[in-house]
């Protein structure tokens, strides 16, 4: 089940801000599912809503000097608070090219596995062809000889130059 975690905001407007437990959205393969989006229900983690000390995004981003000043005092949070939610403008405009990558490793995995099956089914037809090939009694398994004959030529285990140097 997915986890969510809430956090209330006293100091500004007081909402409810509801986030998705970040292990939870991660640890999915599969960067289309969206945690509570079919069966619309919500798990929340213990102790939830956790109030912040500082007001949240909304209010930052339409907030004068005096209200900023209200709501936090101290001027080393108050920039604290700015300053992070500059940065989660930032993660939030690179989530789309986040998600793009994530879909392409996961493609990229998955294409992986399918030509792996494929080279295994064909290896097992080609084992099948052989063991059938050997009860009737018409087959030819290469000699060490045969072997030798082409590392005599200049094959790349010689470094792939038969000039000999």
């Amino acid at each position: 089940m997915c986890l969510y975690e809430q956090f209330s905001f006293p100091v500004c407007c007081n909402h409810i801000e509801e986030r998705l437990n970040s292990y939870c959205h991660f640890a999915r393969n599969d960067p289309q599912h969206y945690c509570g989006e079919k069966a619309r229900v919500r798990s929340y983690t213990e102790g939830s809503p956790w109030p912040q000390e500082g007001p949240c995004d909304t209010c930052i981003s339409t907030a004068t000097q005096e209200k900023m000043e209200a709501w936090v005092p101290d001027p080393v949070k108050r920039n604290k608070f700015v300053i992070q939610f500059h940065l989660n403008r930032m993660e939030a405009a690179r989530e789309p090219w986040r998600k793009a990558q994530q879909a392409h490793f996961i493609k990229v995995k998955n294409d992986t596995a399918w030509v792996y099956k494929e080279l295994r089914e064909k290896w097992k037809k080609q084992m099948a062809a052989a063991e059938k090939a050997a009860e009737e009694g018409d087959i030819r398994t290469p000699t060490q000889e045969d072997f030798m004959n082409v590392d005599r030529g200049g094959s790349s285990s010689q470094g792939g130059n038969a000039s000999g140097k």
